[in-house]
């Protein structure tokens, strides 16, 4: 099957995914204002706690599926089949884990009903992720975006009905297993129709030969979920359920944002991976581009969050949450250093680099880790937030500065100055415009950013079609 453009597969990406994103901001908002701050603590316990085990199902299979099959596609049938018994395998074991971790630590009946259930859910994205891989590998991320935003509004769309009649935490989390089923069983059936025939194969021999080049991508995907989970399962166990919902409720705003970069990296990834092997001059190229891309987004949001904190979370989750407004603060510079470690991620992993991105991030982690169990007990949730800033700085830089020695160095500060003096005018803006209310300031105040942006000459036509073009 023939792939799409970087631009058309961003777009599809971008249009969907802020769809998805718009859902589930919907269904935090409803689980924040009806389940109150511990049963949302709990929800959001539940979420992290399993996904911190999903690590056990070897990921990196999925990332090095779609780098390989972008490469030569006829290796797609073999590695999937391969893949999914290796999934299955790999799952069962991971779910003991984490239904023996969970009733070792005694938690209620009704918090161990919450991760019994998200663990099948994140087990079916997980399987799931391999069918997107293959997508991402034939350069369709239109079928990625279609089967994320069914399952994703499945969810949403559910949980809200389930949170307004009243159910409870554990119908809630009984949703994202339909959602997680839906899932898998559209990647299955798109796959197996448009883009590939499979079968469960299990060759051991290929197994260790996939297990030992995916390796460096599992471990990395492992400790950077474990220190961008660990946060919530240390306030779970530190300070309670209304601590982690106080946290968890800017937390999973944030998280809405990854679409940005998420949008544009995973289009970017089979593009960058096959033109490091044939052309490193146009591969160093479209990877600058894409950091000054990234900066030029990441930074008014940032800005323009921190002003406008207060508002933001009183409009979303109410004055039940006026303690998450200074974690908003801290966090949404969090999530601006992770646009950028995304897309240094990103690129190690196209370079063939990832026993490099493994060790920053285990580097990352281990900080975390050392940090909030010392932090915690003293300071709370303001501890999680800053702790989770310094670790995505610290994964940013050491990206940026392993990347430059390897050939690939970012060299558009030109750029990123005229993001500044465009976000200079913004913060003047939102500050002349704050008596109009929060939505005309956020969409007056970024119109004026856009344009100095333009009027500036920051990113160039010719530029921007080239970059979209893969070029």
């Amino acid at each position: 099957m023939k792939g799409k453009s970087i631009a058309g597969n961003t777009l599809a990406l971008f249009a969907m995914n802020a769809a998805s994103a718009v859902l589930t901001l919907v269904l935090t908002v409803f689980a924040a204002r009806y389940l109150g701050e511990a049963g949302f603590g709990r929800y959001s316990f539940a979420l992290a706690f399993t996904s911190l085990f999903v690590v056990f199902v070897p990921v990196g299979l999925d990332v090095l599926l779609a780098r390989e099959v972008a490469r030569k596609r006829s290796l797609a049938a073999r590695f999937l089949g391969n893949a999914l018994s290796m999934h299955i395998v790999s799952s069962v074991l991971a779910f003991a884990l984490m239904a023996g971790i969970v009733n070792l630590l005694a938690y209620p009946l009704d918090t161990r009903m919450a991760v019994y259930l998200m663990g099948f859910y994140v087990i079916f994205t997980s399987f799931g992720r391999l069918f997107k891989s293959v997508f991402q590998g034939f350069e369709r991320m239109d079928y990625q975006a279609g089967v994320d935003f069914l399952s994703k509004a499945a969810i949403a769309l559910l949980g809200v009905i389930v949170l307004f009649k009243g159910y409870g935490l554990v119908a809630l989390c009984a949703v994202f297993v339909l959602g997680g089923l839906l899932d898998f069983l559209l990647g299955y059936v798109l796959v197996r129709r448009s883009f590939t025939p499979m079968s469960l194969e299990a060759d051991t021999k290929y197994w260790g030969e996939l297990l030992s080049q995916s390796f460096p991508i599992f471990l990395a995907y492992a400790f950077a979920m474990i220190y961008y989970k660990i946060d919530i399962f240390i306030l779970s166990v530190l300070k309670g359920d209304a601590a982690v919902g106080v946290f968890s409720a800017p937390f999973r705003l944030m998280e809405g944002l990854t679409i940005i970069p998420t949008s544009i990296l995973v289009s970017l990834f089979p593009v960058l991976s096959r033109l490091h092997m044939s052309n490193r001059k146009s591969a160093a190229r479209l990877y600058d581009l894409s950091i000054a891309f990234l900066v030029s987004l990441g930074l008014p949001i940032a800005l323009g969050t921190t002003l406008l904190a207060e508002p933001i979370v009183g409009l979303f989750f109410g004055q039940a949450y006026s303690g998450s407004v200074q974690v908003l603060v801290v966090l949404v510079w969090a999530e601006f250093f992770l646009f950028l470690n995304n897309a240094t991620g990103n690129m190690l992993k196209c370079v063939n680099r990832q026993g490099a991105h493994m060790w920053i991030i285990f580097s990352a982690a281990v900080a975390n880790i050392v940090l909030n169990l010392l932090l915690i007990p003293s300071y709370g949730i303001m501890a999680a937030a800053y702790v989770a800033l310094f670790t995505e700085f610290f994964v940013a830089a050491c990206g940026f500065v392993y990347l430059r020695g390897v050939g690939y160095p970012f060299n558009s500060f030109g750029r990123v100055l005229k993001a500044v003096v465009g976000c200079a005018l913004m913060v003047a803006a939102i500050g002349w415009l704050g008596p109009f209310g929060l939505l005309p300031t956020i969409a007056l105040s970024g119109m004026l950013y856009v344009a100095v942006l333009l009027a500036l000459g920051a990113f160039k036509w010719e530029e921007l079609e080239g970059f979209f073009r893969g070029e």
